[in-house]
């Protein structure tokens, strides 16, 4: 469980679009025990939610107390962030010591020790928005063990997935250029590939954090359930006919 512990030495952070499988990239990592807690730090509810359980006065202090209590004892932190969430950790930042004539990229840097940027994409946008959408109605994010019956029941929306897949393209294009822009080259982890490599894909980002991982890393089964069922997989069905009368209509 997250605790007190040093000052990292190595920082890093996942970027990452809704439904592109954070939370299990995230529970890998946190399971090793060697690279932080990785989680979303960065958002107005977490800020103001940890700020108040840790009573801090001033949001200055945030980030360092953030560290004292994410850090893992090997010294090093981690979070995720979505492209807005990294936009809003810059600019809480920007009065920071003399920090004000720095690019994003170098403030970034400057508050996070030997910063290192892992990117989290999913080929399958399609279900992505799907799952997003389906995310948004139920507000069911994330669940442990078997799917939770219950709940809103969501409903097929094809202007409201055209939409959310609309802003996961453009959220992964500012990505792009952010990086391209700061000569980064990020660490690309692919969704698809977590699902089928869980424990040699956290084997391989413990080794770019410079943690040199236990021999024969075994993780464990993920306690996150998939949430890809029936209603998903017509969904999907439903969508790809609609686009594909749509494509014959316009040509």
């Amino acid at each position: 469980m997250p605790g007190e512990s040093s000052f990292p030495h190595t920082a890093y952070l996942i970027f990452f679009t809704p439904r592109s499988g954070s939370y299990l990239l995230c529970e890998a990592l946190a399971t090793s025990g060697l690279a932080g807690f990785p989680a979303e730090y960065f958002s107005s509810p977490q800020i103001d939610r940890l700020g108040n359980s840790w009573e801090i006065g001033r949001q200055a202090d945030y980030l360092q107390t953030l560290f004292r209590h994410r850090t893992t004892p090997n010294g090093v932190f981690g979070a995720k962030v979505t492209w807005r969430h990294f936009g809003a950790f810059i600019a809480m930042n920007r009065d920071t010591g003399d920090c004000r004539e720095l690019s994003a990229a170098q403030l970034a840097s400057a508050l996070l020790p030997n910063l290192r940027y892992i990117w989290l994409t999913r080929r399958d946008k399609i279900r992505q928005a799907i799952s997003y959408s389906r995310a948004l109605q139920t507000g069911i994010w994330a669940e442990m063990g078997q799917t939770v019956a219950g709940g809103p029941d969501p409903q097929y929306d094809s202007g409201s997935i055209t939409s959310l897949l609309h802003g996961i393209e453009e959220d992964e294009m500012r990505i792009r250029r952010f990086f391209c822009a700061s000569d980064i080259e990020p660490f690309s982890v692919v969704y698809e590939d977590l699902v089928c490599r869980y424990d040699a894909t956290c084997g391989d980002i413990l080794e770019y954090l410079g943690v040199e991982p236990p021999k024969n890393l075994r993780l464990g089964k993920p306690r996150l359930a998939k949430q890809i069922d029936s209603r998903t997989e017509e969904w999907v069905r439903r969508y790809q006919l609609e686009q594909l009368r749509n494509s014959q209509f316009v040509t």
